[in-house]
């Protein structure tokens, strides 16, 4: 270590097999990103390598704890190159991406081909959901069976696993609206159900349905919504459309009668 890092500072880990980077936010603690699921070192019992995933968490700890027994040193090594941003914007848009990591009890949506799955997060990297036969990551078009199921498996699988190559986002979507249930019986009722084999309806017993009723005690489901919606302005504008038709044969009608009687 060649000085003690400020605010903004990037921070260079020299571990056993590869270089991990980490930014400084200030009083000991840093943001950086780790794989969703990292490989113990054997000889050293600290990380330092990891399965090749494609998702990552950003996280935020203390230093210390992520440089481990290993050295690090402040390189800023392209302010020879480029202007750092604002400090200020550093650490706001630091801080934001480390909001982003689950908390227990919370509910995350993942985008599927054509669809949003959803899962509650219970900790520990692990989220428990309601998944049908054809609902896994990668799945594709086949998950879209889903319509004809009637019976899904309360699940709890790691997140990384569940998302796949998805997009994700946490969603507390309903906190507007009701206030969560304590988080000690959300995670006791969703950890009780995990194993069982549940009614499946993608209409009004969907994974959706499953999450919303774990965090708030009532089952919603607005993508249902949306759809119903979607479908209902559907047939609105096709029974307009079909009275302007009507409408229109009726006048163009009565012209050609008028014609034929002069």
């Amino acid at each position: 270590m060649d000085k003690e890092p400020q605010p903004g500072d990037l921070v260079k880990i020299f571990r056993r097999f590869d270089q991990h980077w980490a930014i400084y936010i200030g009083e000991g603690f840093v943001v950086h990103i780790v794989p969703c699921h990292e490989i113990q070192d054997p000889f050293d019992g600290l990380i330092c390598a990891f399965a090749v995933r494609d998702t990552v968490l950003v996280q935020k700890d203390e230093l210390s704890k992520v440089v481990g027994c290993h050295h690090y040193c402040v390189n800023n090594l392209l302010d020879d190159q480029y202007e750092p941003r604002p400090i200020h914007e550093i650490l706001d848009d630091a801080h934001k991406l480390d909001n982003k990591k689950p908390r227990p009890g919370d509910l995350i949506e993942i985008f599927r081909q054509g669809y949003q799955h959803w899962a509650i997060y219970v900790g520990d990297g692990f989220a428990i959901h309601l998944a049908p036969p054809s609902e896994y990551a990668q799945a594709g078009a086949y998950s879209m069976m889903s319509v004809v199921c009637d019976k899904a498996m309360v699940k709890k699988e790691e997140l990384y696993e569940i998302i796949g190559n998805d997009d994700y986002c946490i969603n507390n979507l309903l906190d507007d609206e009701y206030v969560p249930r304590d988080i000690h019986d959300i995670l006791e009722d969703a950890q009780k159900l995990v194993g069982r084999g549940l009614p499946y309806s993608v209409l009004s017993r969907n994974c959706e349905h499953f999450v919303t009723e774990l965090r708030y005690g009532k089952a919603h489901s607005r993508q249902v919504r949306t759809a119903i919606e979607i479908g209902a302005g559907v047939l609105t504008i096709g029974a307009i459309g079909v009275g302007i038709l009507a409408v229109a044969s009726a006048l163009f009608g009565s012209k050609n009668r008028n014609r034929q009687e002069e």
